[in-house]
């Protein structure tokens, strides 16, 4: 049994189709989908709710939990309220699930020590061709090729979820509860995977680089305990040959990494709360 917590925020144009995927899984392990929409001005509610004969002919249970407040975090609190199993995944509200994600994630949870498990991460085609360049080389990040990196959805099992109470409000929430876990404790399965947007255009790659910098920063000053958990080795191991075989990526991925990484270090240290936030919806992780 597992609980799928699924925070949204004015999604209303892809909502219904990864809310579909979970219909579709076929699946004999009991599961449950809470969606929470908060602080829409669109249809991201309305939406959900529509699906709901879908899953109740497949027995699953379907529950919308509506605020008037926007916030991930508080979505994410609200969520984890609502949920009936101790064992959770946290999914984003634009992401395409593969078949089989409801069992591969049972079967790498059933374990009763703590564990943190994450899936195959396909980056769908960019339109823009500053994205198409960025995600070339992104995608060969060591983080994202090897790692269990938990990128906008992740599983944790009954013991793992024990690690901390709330979320407290933060950025980079994904990455707050990867940390949560050692290396061993942290699982990449390969047995299913989901489909991610990347921002379309330079302003947008910016804006959630800047967020994610800003993220890493805020993370390190109220939880430096965590720090130690995070992943040993060059996390740019290979990259060197990635980018001499594609340099216009390379510079691609450099500039918006340096600006980026700039701009969120100046962010944090102001106290800058507002949240850099792309039209995709997407958070870039390196």
């Amino acid at each position: 049994m597992i609980s799928v917590i699924m925070p949204a925020h004015n999604e209303a144009a892809v909502i219904g189709a990864a809310l579909d995927r979970f219909a579709a899984q076929t699946t004999r392990r009991t599961f449950e989908v809470v969606v929470v929409p908060n602080g829409c001005s669109d249809d991201t509610a309305a939406i959900a709710r529509s699906r709901s004969e879908a899953f109740t002919a497949r027995g699953v249970r379907l529950h919308v939990e509506e605020r008037a407040e926007p916030g991930k975090i508080g979505a994410l609190n609200a969520g984890d309220a609502r949920a009936r199993f101790g064992r959770r995944l946290y999914c984003d509200s634009d992401l395409l699930v593969s078949d089989g994600l409801i069992d591969a994630s049972l079967r790498a949870l059933d374990t009763p020590t703590p564990r943190f498990v994450s899936f195959d991460l396909k980056v769908r085609p960019p339109r823009s061709a500053v994205t198409r360049a960025y995600a070339r080389m992104w995608a060969q990040l060591p983080l994202l090729k090897d790692r269990a990196h938990g990128i906008a959805l992740y599983a944790v099992n009954e013991a793992g979820r024990a690690r901390w109470g709330a979320y407290p409000q933060i950025v980079a929430d994904d990455h707050f509860a990867r940390l949560n876990f050692a290396p061993h404790e942290r699982v990449r399965s390969h047995e299913a995977s989901y489909e991610f947007a990347m921002p379309e255009g330079l302003s947008e790659l910016l804006a959630v680089r800047t967020r994610w910098a800003r993220g890493n920063e805020e993370l390190a000053a109220k939880f430096p305990h965590l720090l130690a958990n995070e992943d040993g080795g060059n996390r740019y191991e290979g990259f060197g040959a990635v980018a001499l075989r594609d340099p216009v990526g390379f510079a691609v991925f450099a500039g918006v990494y340096a600006v980026g990484k700039v701009q969120g270090v100046r962010k944090a240290k102001l106290g800058n709360a507002s949240w850099e936030r792309a039209a995709t919806s997407r958070q870039l992780k390196s």
